[in-house]
């Protein structure tokens, strides 16, 4: 790698964050009631797509341990259910 893995990691985060955050906006417009059980189903859902992809792809390539996977990789996808819970939540109480 070219760059050092630390800045790489944290540009990873941010574009992460960021795509994710304009993912919610477009997927709480089509929702017009139960944002706080919406936020929980698309949190968790796309936390097991993420999951499931790196396992199948991103653990072999790696040739990470599934522990050193989930400390280094998989336990930052919590953000992922964190943010659309929190989303559903504000939604559902400015009614």
């Amino acid at each position: 790698m070219t760059i050092d893995i630390f800045l790489f990691k944290s540009i990873m985060i941010v574009v992460g964050s960021i795509s994710a955050a304009v993912l919610l906006i477009s997927y709480f417009k089509s929702i017009k009631l139960a944002y706080l059980k919406e936020g929980i189903f698309v949190g968790f859902f796309w936390f097991a797509i993420n999951i499931l992809l790196d396992i199948l792809v991103l653990i072999p390539i790696s040739g990470l341990s599934v522990t050193d996977y989930f400390a280094q990789i998989g336990l930052r996808y919590l953000v992922i259910p964190v943010m659309c819970i929190t989303a559903g939540k504000v939604l559902e109480d400015k009614d």
